[in-house]
């Protein structure tokens, strides 16, 4: 389930925990089928929300590339770990 979703520009950003470690073949399947379905997915750790700055810059440079990228072209996932 997605934790925050740009609908225009297809981003996805998706707050990974403790639980993620567990379900991780789970999780890329599921990001390799939004890839396919043109969306962006940026993970961002838990831990990496102490850095409100780094995660700002990270979800403005992924959300820009969306914006400058066509969608159907553009089938990369960016994990954060």
């Amino acid at each position: 389930m997605a934790d925050f979703f740009g609908h225009e520009n297809k981003f996805i950003a998706e707050l990974d925990g403790p639980v993620n470690d567990l379900q991780k073949e789970r999780d890329d399947e599921g990001d390799l089928t939004l890839n396919e379905l043109g969306y962006k997915v940026l993970h961002i750790r838990n831990e990496e929300l102490e850095d409100r700055e780094q995660v700002k810059n990270k979800i403005k440079s992924v959300w820009s590339e969306t914006e400058l990228t066509d969608s159907e072209d553009y089938k990369t996932t960016e994990k954060s770990h």
